[in-house]
């Protein structure tokens, strides 16, 4: 009887020192810059970058749009 106490125990302690707040959980999912981009819905057109701003490796671009284009890559 003591060991089903002391396990109900400590298998509640588990749960309430497991769980998270709301708040810490939507901290976590925010994005580490402040503006995040979303395209006008009435319009074709959208803002680009260049390889450079987004500091990419340019010379694995090729690369990139090979595998893309290998594996039938509709959108990225």
């Amino acid at each position: 009887m003591q060991r089903f106490r002391l396990l109900s125990i400590f298998l509640m302690l588990f749960v309430v020192l497991s769980c998270t707040s709301e708040n810490d959980a939507q901290e976590e999912q925010e994005p580490e810059n402040d503006s995040i981009y979303f395209p006008p819905l009435n319009s074709d057109i959208w803002e680009t970058k260049s390889i450079s701003d987004l500091n990419w490796n340019e010379s694995q671009l090729q690369p990139l749009l090979d595998y893309l284009e290998k594996k039938i890559v509709k959108a990225l």
